[in-house]
C-alpha cells in the first residue's frame, strides 16, 4: 500500500443565519495504491475498506506479474503478422520480400517523426498483436470477474522488395 496522491481544496460557502458570514472549510482528498497478490482476497479488501471509511473507489486494475513475459510473446506475434502480411502483399505483385529495412514499435499512438516516416508513411507493415492472460480468484462465490488482462504490441515493419 503507498499513497498516490493527496490533494487539498479550500471550499467556501455562506452559512445562512443572521449574520451570513462565509466559511472556509477544506476538503482533502488521499488516494492510495494497493498491490494485492491474492486477487481471490479482493472482495473482502474492499468491503473491509468501505467498511473504514473509503467513500470513493475509482481505478481498479488487474496487472498481471508476468507482464514481460506476455509482451514479449505478443511482440513475437507482431512481428510474424508483419512478415506475413508482406509476403501475401508482395505475392499479389509477383514479388517476394526481402530482408527488414526498418523495424519499430509503438506505445500508446504517439509515433515519432522518425518512425513515421521511415516505416508508416512509405509502406510499413503496422501490425497489433495481442497476448492474454486469464486470471480466476480462488474463491468461487465472489462477484468480481476478472476476465483477461490484454497486452498489446504495435510494431511497423519495413521490407525490401526483390
Amino acid at each position: 500500500m503507498q499513497t498516490d496522491f493527496i490533494n487539498i481544496e479550500p471550499w467556501e460557502h455562506e452559512l445562512r443565519d443572521e449574520n451570513r458570514t462565509v466559511r472556509t472549510e477544506y476538503r482533502v482528498r488521499k488516494n492510495i495504491a494497493i498491490t494485492l497478490s491474492e486477487v481471490g482476497k479482493f472482495e473482502e479488501l474492499l468491503s473491509r475498506a468501505l467498511e473504514g471509511g473509503v467513500n470513493h473507489v475509482h481505478g481498479i486494475q488487474f496487472r498481471t506479474t508476468e507482464l514481460r513475459k506476455h509482451r514479449d510473446h505478443a511482440r513475437e506475434m507482431a512481428i510474424q503478422a508483419a512478415k506475413e502480411k508482406a509476403t501475401l502483399l508482395a505475392a499479389k505483385l509477383g514479388r517476394q520480400i526481402g530482408p527488414a529495412t526498418h523495424i519499430a514499435e509503438y506505445s500508446g499512438g504517439w509515433y515519432s517523426p522518425y518512425s513515421f516516416w521511415g516505416g508508416m508513411g512509405y509502406g510499413g507493415n503496422a501490425m497489433s498483436q495481442v497476448s492474454s492472460q486469464s486470471g480466476e480468484a480462488s474463491s468461487g462465490d465472489g462477484t468480481i470477474a476478472l476476465g483477461q488482462i490484454t497486452v498489446t504490441a504495435n510494431v511497423s515493419v519495413s521490407f525490401a522488395l526483390q
